[in-house]
């Protein structure tokens, strides 16, 4: 009779206690599963996963928005006149993007050790905020007192008003800087209509005060290509020889409504010189001025003249408030289109204290 070797057959009965292990451990986890199922309910949905390319190709696609509104930028004053080399704690704010965005994240003023120019970053924060909303749009308390509110430009305000001038406006005072004054950037507060100093008798009416947000509805109207309004915020372009006013924001319902034309002709009342308001703000500016320079009280740079040798000058009430208001308008450099009223009424005051 034939016969399975020793060697086959215990290899074979090994084989099938295997099996058997195999078995009962398939069976125990099959099992194990039905309590499972059984003992437990739905839990709450988990996260949303990463929006992968859906939120980056807002920005980063081939559309033409993003480009054009860099060509827009690159020719605008705020990315060649930056001078984001004035870095210091007193500057960084306004001339560098790091100071700006510390600011306005924490209301602190640093001076950054690796300062760049204003661009896209200061005022947007696409990658943390997902759009290209402002980092703050909320009204603005100006640092010569009053408050700002006017939309999408409150961002603006943030550096486009006077600081707060040392001594202040007032008697007897003793001024040892020649830069004494509002600084470079008073147009916030002509639009608000609040110079800080405010002398009494004086007209704040604002036709501007009309457009819900400031400074944007007019020099970010819509762009004559990269040469004005949009992210140049430039108000006028030059064509064949001679600067065009870009009226498209201020021609529009409840403004101008068209009244404004691109008649660059200062004697025909057109442009920017709208009801020849360009030219009675220069004419009184250079009234005053040749006061000014006749009383002593500032130089031939329109800074305030101080007496080689001397480290300071003391004005009367009258004098600061007249040097004060000369320089406001100076540094508005709209000639008075910011606000048309004021403007006019500051000039026509402060020529009067000497009468």
């Amino acid at each position: 009779m034939w016969e399975i070797p020793p060697k086959q057959d215990e290899r074979i009965l090994h084989q099938g206690v295997d099996m058997t292990k195999v078995i009962g451990i398939i069976g125990f986890a099959i099992l194990g599963g039905v309590f499972l199922m059984v003992g437990c309910t739905e839990g709450p949905e988990g996260p949303a996963g990463p929006a992968g390319t859906t939120d980056c190709i807002q920005c980063h696609n081939d559309g033409s928005e993003i480009p054009a509104i860099s060509g827009q930028w690159a020719v605008s004053n705020h990315a060649i006149g930056g001078n984001f080399e004035r870095n210091g704690e007193d500057c960084a704010l306004c001339h560098t993007n790091e100071g700006f965005q510390e600011y306005i994240a924490t209301g602190m003023m640093i001076s950054p050790d690796n300062p760049s120019a204003i661009g896209c970053f200061t005022c947007h924060a696409p990658h943390s905020m997902g759009d290209f909303s402002l980092r703050a749009d909320t009204a603005v308390d100006m640092d010569e007192g009053g408050s700002f509110d006017f939309g999408t430009a409150n961002l603006c305000a943030n550096c486009h008003q006077a600081r707060a001038v040392e001594p202040a406006v007032g008697d007897n005072i003793e001024v040892t800087s020649i830069r004494w004054g509002p600084h470079h950037g008073p147009q916030g507060n002509f639009l608000a209509g609040d110079l800080g100093y405010m002398a009494a008798g004086l007209d704040t009416t604002d036709p501007h005060q009309n457009a819900d947000n400031g400074c944007v509805d007019c020099h970010m109207a819509a762009p004559y290509g990269a040469q004005a309004g949009g992210h140049t915020m430039k108000m006028a372009y030059e064509y064949h020889g001679h600067d065009v006013p870009n009226v498209a924001g201020c021609n529009t319902a409840d403004c101008h409504d068209g009244g404004i034309d691109d008649d660059t002709d200062w004697e025909a009342g057109g442009g920017f010189n709208y009801g020849f308001v360009q030219s009675e703000v220069m004419d009184l500016m250079d009234e005053l001025r040749v006061i000014l320079l006749a009383e002593g009280l500032i130089d031939e740079d329109d800074y305030v003249f101080i007496p080689e040798g001397e480290d300071f000058v003391t004005f009367t009430l009258e004098q600061a408030e007249a040097v004060y208001y000369f320089r406001c308008v100076l540094e508005d450099r709209s000639h008075g289109i910011h606000n048309p009223d004021l403007t006019v009424s500051i000039l026509e005051y402060s020529i009067g204290l000497f009468d």
